[in-house]
Order: C-alpha cells, then structure tokens, then sequence
C-alpha cells in the first residue's frame, strides 16, 4: 500500500505516469505458492458428497481487475483449483433448487504454525462452479472447483508468502421463491434478461448505483417529514430492487467478471443499510 501512495505522488507530481501497458505486464514476483491440506474431509453441509482428492493445491495470480481503467483502482485477482470426487451418497436436495450464492465452498488458510493469516476472509467457490464442476458429478467421479480472490493493490508483492496450509469448509442454501411476477415481465420487457455483454452491464451497475443513491437521498428527507420525498421514494426503491434482482440472476448465472461482483455487493450493501435504519 505504501508503494502505491509513492506512485501515485510521483504521478501527481509529474513523475511516470502508470500505464495500460504498465498494468497488464504487472505480476508479483511471488505469483505462484503451493498450499498443503490438512486432509480429505470438507467440513459442513457438502462433506458428506465431496472429498479432497489433492493433497496439494497451487495458488496463482491471474491478472489486475480493470487493467484497462488505468485511473481506477487495481486489486490483484488470485485462483486456486481444487480436484474434488463426489462420493457415492445421493444429494438429499434437489440440485435445481440449490441457490448459487448461498450454497458453496469456504477454503480458510493458515501459516506455517497453524494460525489463520490475519486479515483474510475465508476464501469462496459457489455457483456454477461448485455446482456444475462438484455437485453434479456422477459418484466417483472427479472434478475441479475455483476458488478465486481478490487481495493486494498494485503493485504490491509478496501477498501470499506466508500461505502454508488450508482446511475446506461448506454450507447449502436455497433459492428464494417469489411471487412477484410483475418484476421478472417487466425485466423481460425491457430485454435484460438476455445475455449482456460486459459494457453493458457496468451500465446497469451505474443505474443501479444512481436509484440506490437517490433513494438514500429521499429516505433521508422523508425522515425529516418532506412530503414530496414520501411519496417519491417507494418507486424508486422498487426500480432498485428490479435492478438488483437482475445483477443478482447475471451474478448467478456467472456473467458478471469479479470486479462487478466486488462492485454489485457494496452497492447492495449500501441499500440494505438504508432499509435497515428505516426498520
């Protein structure tokens, strides 16, 4: 962090500026690590349908989010694999129900001496990666899952030097069953329930951004008993709340690229703040 508040003086100042090519040439010179498991049982819900087939797992960078923003900010995405077999035990849940999201892989990592590396969440894979590349295995079969995260700016380095060992964790949740079927016709009426393309859906993130933001806006003044703002407000948080549902189905269905995700969650986070204070 320190190097990055250097180089962006430097920039501000009339030194090198940091370029697209600068940024799409970048990787850490420690950008690979292997990690041991400290056996074949997944914790959890799923430890009963999937097992640790490697022993050994290799962490990589893959790339910068947004390598071709050069003024925004730049996070360093990191993938490790994971061979699973699914075991002979049926799936006691129909897999179709079985919502992306909230069912899903937690890998947690720890140094040398067994201690979790400060400050580092627990590390996801769910969706279609689980789902597809795990749980509908046949039994005995194999296959791989993705885990990905994003961790460190550019340029800094030796972020994983310190991974050693890792444990799996898993949990299952559902898909919510919704009955409001005017929100998915007017979705489709406006034809962005196809499939979008990656400009097209930072778009939609903007939009979505704008109704959350106007909406903090007008919940803050309807507090403060403005009329106008009372009667404003409820339409545009159904608009944000369509919009959300959408990202939320693009999300599902692994359309979005991480840093949309990364951005979809703080905009979702920032409007669940809002409704909780109106509670």
């Amino acid at each position: 962090m320190t190097t990055l508040l250097i180089s962006v003086f430097l920039t501000s100042c009339g030194g090198d500026e940091i370029t697209k090519e600068d940024l799409m040439a970048f990787s850490p010179k420690l950008s690979t690590a292997s990690i041991l498991s400290d056996g074949k049982e997944i914790n959890g819900e799923l430890g009963d349908y999937l097992t640790i087939k490697n022993k050994e797992v290799t962490v990589n960078f893959l790339e910068l989010t947004n390598a071709e923003w050069v003024k925004n900010t730049h996070k360093q995405v990191w993938e490790i694999k994971l061979n699973v077999e699914r075991t002979s035990k049926e799936l006691e849940w129909d897999i179709e129900t079985l919502n992306g999201n909230y069912t899903g892989l937690e890998m947690t990592i720890f140094d040398s001496k067994g201690q979790p590396i400060p400050g580092l969440r627990p590390i996801s894979c769910n969706g279609h990666r689980l789902i597809d590349d795990g749980l509908s295995l046949d039994a005995g079969e194999d296959g791989w899952v993705t885990f990905q995260i994003e961790l460190g700016d550019y340029p800094e380095e030796d972020i994983i030097k310190n991974w050693s060992k890792f444990k799996v964790g898993s949990k299952v949740g559902f898909r919510k069953e919704s009955n409001d079927t005017e929100i998915d016709a007017d979705l489709d009426s406006e034809g962005h329930g196809e499939s979008l393309s990656e400009d097209e859906y930072d778009e939609m993130l903007n939009d979505y951004e704008d109704f959350v933001e106007e909406y903090i806006v007008l919940f803050k003044k309807s507090m403060s008993g403005d009329i106008n703002a009372i009667s404003r407000y409820p339409k545009l948080l159904e608009k944000a709340k369509k919009l959300d549902s959408e990202m939320d189905k693009a999300r599902n269905n692994d359309k979005l690229t991480s840093k949309q995700i990364s951005r979809f969650i703080k905009i979702q986070t920032k409007m669940l703040n809002a409704a909780l204070k109106a509670m």
